[in-house]
């Protein structure tokens, strides 16, 4: 039987230190030789390998997102790895032989982005391990994504313009091809450590393109929580940099009904599947009728962002509790001050534009 959920705790941020922007750097980048001894950077690459979808897809079953798997042998991965290196860290054109590669793969990857998305128009492409998001400030359609969703706001403050740049990132995530995944996974560094990871294990390589249904979820209401030895100790939310007005008037609520989730149907699961620690990404697709799902999991480590958490200094709360729900009770001040160049660089041209449009006016 699973263990009674702890009291809810709803902790506002005052007394929480802000962190950056998840969009400032990535947290998550995994570690290679060199940055630790060799024998704790194969226990830290075996944590990361252990999270992967293969691993706790079938464990969550219909709490998870419908997903099909389409396998990628260690010479695709590092096809996708050379890729990379060639587009992006050389800055030169794909050779003859890297081009008719990946073209080879389209049409097996299209037939099963077909058969997931049925009647929608997009799905939502991930490999074992990550997406490749830090590829969508890149597009053409980012710039435009962002202007509508600023203009569709009231203001034009900071949080307004934090929460437009995660909107146009979110809509950039749909997948509609086999040609555009393989046009944004070869341009991914994101996708590029995953895959050298995974190489770098040849003994254990089980890696897949993981084609899953999309669904849309709020910004706002996905959430990251902290499960330790059988407990969900904390949770926080996701777009931490954000204040989402939803969020802070219902935390009581979303905090109970996340926990209520978890401690009814996924506690158990994860026992059984030997998962004693992980990171959960929920996802609150109906406030209303309380639908939630799993995202994904991730490695209970400290290169996973801890959000409104800090590692460093409570680490003792992610493991032990008590709970606590964090989420932003205000806008914050400063929250575009450290996001990277290229997403500060589409913010200040934009304001750029609005500004001279309208002086001449």
């Amino acid at each position: 039987m699973s263990a009674a959920p702890p009291a809810v705790e709803v902790s506002a941020l005052q007394a929480v230190k802000l962190k950056h922007s998840k969009i400032e750097k990535d947290a998550s980048k995994p570690l290679f030789e060199g940055t630790m001894e060799r024998e704790g950077l194969q226990a830290y690459h075996t944590a990361i390998l252990d999270m992967n979808i293969e691993v706790w897809y079938d464990l969550l079953g219909e709490y998870t997102f419908p997903t099909k798997f389409f396998e990628l042998t260690i010479e695709t991965a590092r096809l996708l790895m050379s890729c990379y290196e060639t587009l992006v860290l050389n800055k030169s054109a794909l050779s003859e032989d890297q081009a008719a590669r990946l073209k080879a793969l389209e049409d097996g990857l299209q037939a099963i982005i077909d058969e997931v998305r049925g009647g929608d128009d997009v799905v939502f492409v991930k490999t074992s391990c990550r997406s490749p998001k830090d590829t969508v400030v890149y597009s053409t359609r980012f710039r435009q994504l962002y202007r509508d969703s600023l203009a569709s706001k009231p203001t034009r403050t900071e949080n307004d313009k934090l929460v437009s740049l995660l909107d146009a990132a979110i809509d950039l995530l749909k997948t509609r091809s086999a040609h555009e995944l393989l046009q944004t996974f070869t341009s991914s560094e994101r996708i590029y450590q995953d895959m050298s990871v995974a190489v770098s294990h040849p003994d254990r390589f089980n890696q897949h393109f993981a084609i899953r249904k999309w669904v849309t979820v709020p910004p706002e209401m996905e959430f990251r929580g902290f499960y330790f030895n059988g407990k969900l100790n904390a949770i926080s939310q996701y777009n931490h940099c954000c204040y989402y007005p939803h969020v802070a008037n219902h935390a009581q609520t979303l905090a109970k009904n996340i926990q209520d989730f978890f401690y009814k149907n996924i506690q158990l699961r994860l026992q059984k599947g030997g998962i004693t620690q992980c990171v959960v990404d929920f996802a609150v697709t109906n406030a209303e009728n309380n639908e939630i799902y799993i995202i994904e999991l991730n490695p209970f480590v400290y290169t996973t962002d801890g959000c409104l958490f800090s590692w460093t200094h409570e680490r003792g709360i992610l493991e032990n509790g008590p709970f606590e729900f964090r989420y932003q009770a205000k806008e914050c001040k400063g929250s575009l001050v450290a996001i990277a160049d290229a997403w500060k660089k589409v913010v200040e041209e934009e304001d750029e534009i609005a500004a001279s449009s309208s002086k001449s006016h």
